[in-house]
């Protein structure tokens, strides 16, 4: 073996210890043998090679060694020798390294503020999109859909019930185990022990951050269904954190990792603590809106009348409050016999979606009974209507169609009737024909003074049907209210010609599919032969 002054100045041996040694004495802890092992085939095969190995010089300070070895032949092409060449390459290295640890670390800052960003729209977003729900279910599904797969691989939400009850809800990230999530929804959460993590935060506990494994997993489900769900989800670490509002916890939102790659940390807990916060106040939101709907819904079916048996007239009515929101409004209709012998028709619609509108829909249907009975025509039925309501203030606006109708003559019925700003009713006569009854609506209840209002008279013969109806049945977002009242039209023509109880199923069948996006009041009458 030669060496050179060189080789002697870089690794601190002399050439008196070195010659007659192998070259590994320069190899250390820290050197790459799979480099070294490359480099034995090389040789041995008698090929050229090149390497970097970390090296130790004599003194046992490491460097980095660019390593060049060249098979020599001789004249007859027997491999007599190799060259080794090598280059101590130790500053070029450690740049390398330091350029590789600062785009790591630049990597790393990136990421940590893409995460960071994502977890700020994350938690902007969640008041918006559960403010946007319908009712509670819809805002634990919004929920989920939020956390996700962006926080977490699969999650439960457990709200409690009254008298002490739970349900709960899950979503997992991989689509295949969906039936798996439904399977856990369909299973009592109070399968979860008193030890669980669940029960602890439900208890008034903090949030928790832990690694999951089987035996804890044992410890806190007691139901063997509901652990078979937990162990086949996949659980690897967890989040617990409760859903706390005004006051009143309204339940648990659970995040999982289940091996995805995911992991949680301090960061994870704090972001879902507060995920949580927001997200309990909109549930609460949306809690305060389903009883306040539930309220109002039940005092306006209490306000609205119960049919009376009218000589000579089939009658039939619904009401059907709106699927959209929280809201319901002031829509009523009225029958009612009058002292003379005739009958009084009614249907309106106050504005507003409240309780206030559904208080103020009783109020106008008593006033307007009150003055009906006194025997007045329906345009000053209607007028003194609009005097009560704007002197006491009773409601904002309100549309009103009045009818009396008169079929003591026995031959054919006579309905007088008056138009506050309501649609037109549609009439079918004994031969088919449809049409809407009256010329332009007056005014709504409400709106001026001195209005003069228009009445219209109309002959009904035996065998005509009458239908009123509220805006809710004819108009919604994508049909205006003229191809609305056309459509209401065509299926009073198509109803079938038995009681008004079939008509008025028909029309609802024909009408009111899907959710509905306003109350709608239906009333239909048949002048019986």
């Amino acid at each position: 073996m030669f060496v050179n002054p060189a080789f002697e100045r870089t690794t601190g041996y002399s050439r008196a210890e070195v010659i007659g040694r192998n070259c590994r004495f320069l190899q250390g802890r820290d050197t790459d043998l799979a480099v070294v092992a490359r480099l034995g085939e090389a040789l041995s095969r008698g090929e050229h090679c090149t390497g970097t190995l970390l090296n130790y010089r004599k003194d046992g300070t490491p460097f980095w060694n660019e390593l060049s070895l060249s098979p020599v032949h001789d004249e007859s092409g027997v491999l007599v020798q190799h060259v080794g060449i090598q280059t101590d390459v130790t500053a070029k290295v450690l740049a390398e390294q330091a350029a590789e640890e600062h785009l790591r670390a630049e990597q790393a800052a990136r990421a940590a503020a893409e995460r960071a960003q994502r977890q700020l729209a994350l938690l902007a977003e969640v008041t918006t999109v559960l403010a946007a729900a319908l009712d509670i279910d819809d805002s634990v599904q919004r929920l989920s859909g939020l956390v996700v797969p962006l926080m977490s691989d699969w999650c439960t939400v457990h709200l409690m019930g009254p008298a002490g009850g739970q349900r709960i809800s899950a979503r997992h990230r991989d689509d295949d185990k969906a039936p798996l999530m439904r399977r856990l929804e369909g299973l009592d959460p109070r399968g979860l022990s008193a030890g669980s993590l669940t029960a602890g935060v439900l208890s008034g506990g903090d949030p928790v951050l832990v690694d999951v494994d089987d035996a804890l997993l044992s410890r806190g489900i007691d139901d063997p269904d509901l652990l078979e769900v937990y162990r086949e989800a996949g659980v690897r670490t967890a989040i617990v954190v409760p859903l706390h509002a005004r006051s009143t916890l309204l339940g648990v939102l659970t995040l999982f990792s289940d091996g995805s790659g995911r992991s949680f940390d301090d960061d994870d807990l704090f972001i879902a603590a507060d995920l949580a916060r927001r997200a309990a106040l909109s549930l609460d939101n949306t809690l305060l809106f389903q009883r306040e709907h539930a309220v109002a819904e039940q005092l306006q079916r209490s306000l609205l009348p119960q049919l009376p048996a009218v000589e000579g007239l089939d009658c039939a009515a619904r009401y059907l409050p709106s699927s959209v929101g929280a809201h319901v409004g002031g829509d009523w209709y009225d029958v009612f016999a009058l002292p003379d012998g005739t009958v009084g028709i009614a249907i309106g619609d106050v504005m507003g979606h409240d309780m206030t509108a559904a208080a103020a829909m009783g109020q106008l249907r008593s006033v307007l009974r009150s003055y009906a009975w006194q025997g007045a025509s329906p345009s000053v039925v209607l007028d003194r209507l609009d005097q009560l309501v704007q002197g006491l203030e009773m409601a904002q606006l309100a549309t009103c169609v009045y009818g009396r109708l008169d079929l003591r003559t026995g031959a054919q019925g006579l309905l007088q009737l008056c138009n506050a700003g309501h649609l037109p009713p549609v009439l079918r006569t004994p031969q088919g024909h449809v049409r809407l009854l009256g010329g332009p609506p007056s005014l709504l209840v409400g709106a001026a003074l001195g209005t003069t209002r228009t009445e219209v008279e109309e002959a009904l013969a035996p065998g005509s049907m009458l239908v009123l109806c509220t805006d809710g049945l004819v108009e919604h977002r994508g049909r205006g209210i003229d191809d609305g009242l056309a459509a209401l039209q065509a299926a009073v023509a198509s109803a079938p010609a038995g009681s008004a109880e079939a008509v008025c199923q028909h029309l609802l069948d024909e009408l009111a599919q899907g959710r509905l996006e306003d109350d709608v009041a239906l009333l239909v009458l048949r002048v019986l032969p």
